[in-house]
């Protein structure tokens, strides 16, 4: 997802769209039908999804969660495009990848979940992904913390493990929560330098609050001093380059659409169970 392109069209609806599904909206969701529509026709006329439609390269991360979303909106969608990906051990973003990423191998497994026991080929590499994703994880006595090739923060994979790990491991992803709970500084956000950054803070909300919908017990204050945190001022202008290619760039509607959902996440949870341990 090189910033030296200007655009980044189909990065910012991948990954966009699926920030709202991570805060707990509805793929069926008739604000979501004409972006799906949009995935949908660069599925099947490129046979997968790339960082942008004015260029031809398509890669396993924009292609995953494209089809994660498509599939969980209820339209007939095969994950053959995914599956040109895997290398018979994990999934690489593009042909030819020396260093795979975990990020992409999350959200490939997860896509391909929705797919399981539609072939034994199918669930063989489920399987294998899934092992090699736990290889692949850092331990930390009862908490887990996740690098990544494509973002400068361990807050960005560790909270996207959250939503995979959860249908394959309950204990390794709460292991994932131990490590984001504890790691909150005192103005209610999160960031792996020297202050906070409202895009980190967005991606640890997002599954903290999809780890309380799941019936985990989540604190509140802590919930309650993120969304203070995520409504300053600056919260959208403010610009926090993290992504990795040749330079550090800021791809700014993937931010804003993080920090919308975070919000999103939180007005319903605090809104709804003010309770919550």
């Amino acid at each position: 997802m090189p910033p030296a392109y200007a655009q980044l069209n189909e990065f910012e609806l991948c990954f966009g769209l699926d920030f709202f599904l991570k805060a707990g909206m509805d793929a069926t969701d008739p604000l979501f039908t004409s972006i799906i529509k949009k995935l949908l026709n660069r599925l099947n006329k490129r046979n997968g999804i790339g960082f942008s439609s004015h260029f031809p390269l398509i890669d396993a991360d924009d292609t995953a969660t494209g089809l994660y979303a498509a599939s969980l909106a209820g339209y007939p969608v095969s994950p053959e495009p995914l599956l040109a990906f895997f290398n018979g051990r994990c999934f690489h973003a593009y042909q030819g990848e020396r260093t795979p990423s975990i990020s992409v191998n999350l959200h490939a497994l997860a896509a391909l979940n929705l797919f399981k026991n539609q072939s034994p080929a199918i669930n063989e590499i489920i399987d294998k992904s899934y092992l090699w994703i736990k290889h692949n994880l850092d331990r930390l006595d009862n908490q887990i913390i996740l690098h990544d090739k494509w973002h400068t923060s361990c807050f960005y994979g560790t909270s996207r493990a959250v939503f995979c790990l959860y249908d394959f491991d309950r204990e390794l992803a709460q292991n994932c929560i131990n490590w984001l709970t504890g790691q909150q500084r005192r103005n209610g956000g999160w960031g792996a330098g020297d202050e906070s950054t409202y895009e980190e803070t967005a991606y640890v909300v997002l599954a903290l609050c999809f780890w309380g919908r799941k019936g985990y017990p989540i604190n509140n204050q802590q919930l309650t001093d993120a969304f203070d945190f995520l409504n300053e001022a600056d919260a959208l202008r403010r610009k926090e380059s993290l992504w990795i290619d040749k330079v550090l760039y800021c791809p700014t509607l993937i931010r804003e659409s993080a920090i919308l959902a975070a919000r999103y996440a939180l007005s319903n949870r605090l809104s709804s169970d003010p309770a919550v341990n």
